[in-house]
Parts: C-alpha cells; sequence; structure tokens
C-alpha cells in the first residue's frame, strides 16, 4: 500500500477535522453567547451536536494515533482498519442522521407543516444509518480492507442517499428564503450565505468521497473525505442558527439583533483625541460636536441585513470627521 496515498491523505483529512473541529467549537460558543433566551430544545440540540463532534474527534485521534504512533514501522497493520475507524463511523452517523432530522422538522415548519419532503428526507437517512452501520461493523470487526471493497454496493447505495437528500434539504430550504425573498439587493448575498449553510458544502465532500473510492482504491482518500463529512454537516446546522437574524430579520424593528452578521466586518477607525473631545470652559473634556451628532442622528436601516443600526451613518462621520 502506497504510504502517501493511505497515511498522507490520513493526515490531511484528519488536519481539516481538527480544523472545522474548531469551527464548530467556535460556532456553539457563538449560539450560546448570543442567544442566552433561545429555548431549550435549541440548547439541547446545541450541546448533542457538541458531545457527538467531540466523541468523533477523539476516536479519529485514537485511530491515528494506532497507525501512525503504535503501528510505526510496520506498514502491515494499514491492511486492516483499527477499532477507533468503526466507532467513528457510528458516531457520525448518529450525529448526521439527528442533523438532517432536525433540517427536516425545519422543512416542515417552513412548508406550511406539509410533511412530505421532509417524510423522504427522514426515511433516506434513516436508510443512510442503516447502510452506514454495516459498513463500519467492518471496522470494529477489523475485517482487511481489501474483503471490505465486497460492501462497495453499501458504501455507493449509502452516499447515494445521502446526496439525495442533501439535495432535497437544500434546494427546498433555498427555494422557501427565494419565495420570502422581497429586497432584491441583498438576494445574491443572503442567497450564497443560505446555501453554504444549508449543505452545499457537505453534497461537495460527498461526490469528492465517492469519486476517490471509485478512482483511488488502494487509498485513504476517500477516509479522508469522510473525516471532514461528520464536521461539515454539525457546522452546517450550527451556521444556520446563528445566521437567522439575517435571513430572516426579525419582526420588530426595535429588538437589535442578537447573532453575528455573517459576509460583514466591523471597522475600527484611529483618530486624534481632539477629534473624540473637547475641552469645555471648566476644564472638563467633552464629547466632540462629531460624536454628538452621531448620537443625535436618527436610526438607520442597514442595506446589509434589514437590522436596525447606526453603522452606516457612524461610519461615514467618522470618515469626514478624520478628513
Amino acid at each position: 500500500m502506497d504510504l502517501d496515498a493511505s497515511v498522507g491523505s490520513l493526515f490531511l483529512g484528519y488536519t481539516v477535522s481538527l480544523c472545522l473541529y474548531g469551527i464548530t467549537l467556535s460556532q456553539i460558543a457563538l449560539f450560546l453567547h448570543n442567544h442566552r433566551n433561545s429555548s431549550k430544545k435549541l440548547k439541547l440540540i446545541v450541546w448533542f451536536i457538541f458531545i457527538f463532534e467531540s466523541a468523533q474527534t477523539v476516536a479519529i485521534s485514537q485511530g491515528i494515533w494506532a497507525y501512525a504512533v503504535s503501528g510505526h514501522a510496520e506498514p502491515e497493520v494499514l491492511a486492516r482498519p483499527t477499532r477507533s475507524f468503526g466507532v467513528v463511523v457510528y458516531l457520525t452517523t448518529v450525529n448526521n442522521f439527528f442533523v438532517r432530522s432536525v433540517y427536516a422538522y425545519r422543512m416542515y415548519i417552513l412548508r406550511g407543516r406539509r410533511p412530505f419532503l421532509s417524510l423522504i428526507v427522514v426515511a433516506l437517512s434513516l436508510t443512510v444509518a442503516v447502510l452506514a452501520i454495516i459498513y463500519g461493523t467492518q471496522g470494529v470487526r477489523r475485517l482487511p480492507w481489501s474483503e471490505g471493497r465486497s460492501l462497495s454496493g453499501v458504501f455507493y447505495a449509502g452516499y447515494s442517499c445521502e446526496l439525495m437528500s442533501d439535495v432535497i434539504i437544500t434546494t427546498t430550504i433555498v427555494y422557501i428564503f427565494a419565495r420570502k425573498t422581497i429586497r432584491r439587493n441583498t438576494f445574491a448575498q443572503v442567497l450564497v450565505a443560505y446555501a453554504l449553510n444549508s449543505g452545499l458544502l457537505v453534497m461537495i465532500c460527498v461526490v469528492c468521497s465517492t469519486i476517490s473510492y471509485i478512482t483511488l482504491p488502494s487509498s485513504f482518500a476517500f477516509l479522508a473525505f469522510y473525516l471532514a463529512l461528520g464536521k461539515l454537516y454539525a457546522n452546517s446546522l450550527l451556521g444556520a442558527l446563528n445566521a437567522r437574524d439575517l435571513i430572516f430579520p426579525r419582526a420588530s424593528k426595535d429588538v437589535p439583533p442578537t447573532t453575528a452578521p455573517l459576509l460583514t466586518s466591523v471597522v475600527v477607525l484611529e483618530c486624534d483625541d481632539e477629534i473624540m473631545t473637547e475641552v469645555n470652559e471648566s476644564g472638563v473634556q467633552t464629547p466632540s460636536d462629531e460624536l454628538r451628532s452621531i448620537s443625535q442622528l436618527p436610526l438607520a436601516r442597514s442595506t446589509a441585513d434589514g437590522n436596525i443600526t447606526r453603522g452606516l451613518i457612524t461610519f461615514q462621520t467618522l470618515v469626514r470627521a478624520v478628513g
């Protein structure tokens, strides 16, 4: 077995998986910080994802350790999967099924409680779960990779069902959003953000893993993509939860957004102290005219996400002050 195509691919997949796990932790921290008043159900969903993603990362690390450290200079150990990779398949299967079920419920609510497409997604997800458990048993029983090729039909069927469910989820939610969109100037930005959060990257990963399994049968390239797949599912759902106020702004204009805006940034300007303050007759520093004018400006609607903000006016006024 080619070490570059096996251990090298595995390390690349492991590195990407760790990076995505870091993003997952950031998304979870962002959600818990900005959504302290969210329902217990949403918080349970987030904590469930955290537990399974952490357990999956530990199992992946143990499998890499078995190959790279315990089996160092013993290429024959690569002929069989470690039990940890079988556990990874089980954990990823449960986590992915959970995420797709949440999406199916969202579709059910957004489509006016019409269950047809949601039931299809759940049925496909159950099929994927059963096939994945069958394939993952190969790792738990430590069957050689060569014997695992006899389960290639299970592999193809599982990924086909997975891809179909992801296509249904992504196209349905984006279509629902497109029907609700009124302002055309923000359509492209928000549509791209929501498509990414709804599973587009997951579909690309599934396709790449399938192509690798077919074209590189003696490598672990397909496994490298699979290690990142579960993390992409988790980040897909967490990203959608954190972007809710951007996609569907709050009905109340007086409530500030509680989620971090996507595709936007904060600009901090440095300027001289005399621009920021001025000294009155008593020798006390007070805000300058420029800053007082900022505080007296009426609220303006942001062209980025429809939330109420002073950001654009503040930025323009400060630029004039610095100039």
